[in-house]
């Protein structure tokens, strides 16, 4: 590794079919790697497993969603991609309610959910606040979907 300005870079060599000859030396790419997949899945969004629901106390409102949770780690940068434990809260009755979940593998902006919640049921991933303007409210609720 490199590191320059706090940022960590590695030099890596990647072989890829280049036919159309697009590609040239010592051009720039963002590549991924894929460490595992699944298909037809139960998901939710990365939100819902950050949501907390705001604390109502003196008329002031906690800002919905705090920091994600911590992944463990085996190395820097590493997260395991194991089941987790996790808690999403379901809408019942227009009112968020707390369940358990067990979260498996995540893309960055959904997370498999392996058990604790059904295909129909809501989901919460913010709140809008009536003292917030319409533009800037961010809030929305919906059901798992399938990835």
């Amino acid at each position: 590794p490199i590191t320059v300005d706090n940022v960590v870079t590695y030099v890596t060599v990647v072989e890829v079919n280049n036919p159309k000859m697009e590609l040239r030396p010592g051009m720039t790419a963002n590549v991924s790697i894929v460490i595992a997949e699944k298909k037809d899945v139960l998901a939710v969004p990365n939100a819902a497993l950050r949501f907390k629901p705001p604390l109502e106390s003196g008329g002031e409102t906690r800002k919905a969603g705090g920091p994600p949770a911590k992944a463990s780690a085996e190395g820097a940068g590493q997260k395991k991609q194991i089941a987790a434990k996790r808690k999403v809260y379901r809408l019942e009755g227009g009112v968020p309610k707390p369940v358990e979940v067990t979260a498996g593998v995540t893309d960055g902006i959904n997370t498999e959910v392996m058990t604790g919640l059904n295909d129909d049921e809501k989901v919460v991933t913010g709140v809008i606040s009536s003292k917030a303007p319409a533009a800037s409210a961010a809030g929305s609720s919906g059901p798992p979907r399938r990835m």
